[in-house]
């Protein structure tokens, strides 16, 4: 297949929306560490206390960032900050659930004549139980998910700005608003069927 067959013209597009949709969730995620670390340095602000805000959450992985996010939001922070810090935490949640899905799942590209291109996921699960995930994503799934990531980078660099600002980190004269939450983003329901379902169990003979 050359490269400018139709096909291949439509393959690559999607294989270019999810690469950016992976850069676009660094950015968000690199976004809400630093919502993160604004919110644990202390004052008055020094380039020790940055650092050591920096060293404190640099290393956390994404389920601790979150559950950090909603302990300084329900016991530390600025009381009209409480409710966007934990939307914020959530929204992160849910956009890396459809984003771990997408990326780790899809690993293969196909198109067909009827439903065009679309990323091929087949992924096993035993957590409690062994479930086959099957189904199939669209680019425009991928582009959704990449604006809902663009969203949650500006929000999250709000939030820190107005955060800043009531802890006495802001210098300009300007007082940035508390932004707005972005639209919501529904959490992932993956398709399950339970390997039981293909291979019934035994019953043990009685003979």
């Amino acid at each position: 297949m050359t490269e400018d067959n139709p096909i291949a013209i439509q393959e690559r597009d999607f294989l270019a929306s999810l690469g950016a949709l992976i850069v676009e969730y660094n950015g968000a995620e690199n976004a809400f560490r630093n919502l993160l670390a604004s919110a644990a340095t202390a004052k008055p602000v020094s380039l020790e206390a940055i650092a050591l805000a920096q060293i404190l959450t640099v290393e956390m992985g994404n389920v601790a960032l979150s559950q950090a996010m909603q302990s300084y939001a329900s016991d530390i922070a600025p009381a009209e900050m409480e409710q966007p810090l934990k939307d914020a935490a959530k929204y992160l949640d849910t956009i890396r659930e459809h984003r771990n899905f997408y990326v780790h799942g899809i690993s293969v590209v196909l198109t067909f004549s009827d439903a065009g291109t679309l990323g091929q996921i087949y992924s096993m699960t035993a957590k409690s139980a062994l479930k086959e995930h099957r189904t199939a994503i669209a680019k425009s799934d991928l582009d959704a998910l990449q604006n809902h990531c663009k969203l949650a980078k500006q929000f999250f660099r709000d939030l820190m700005f107005r955060l800043d600002y009531l802890q006495g980190h802001w210098h300009d004269e300007f007082e940035p608003p508390l932004p707005g939450t972005p639209p919501a983003l529904d959490r992932l329901s993956k398709p399950a069927r339970h390997w039981k379902e293909y291979f019934p169990r035994r019953q043990p003979s009685r003979e």
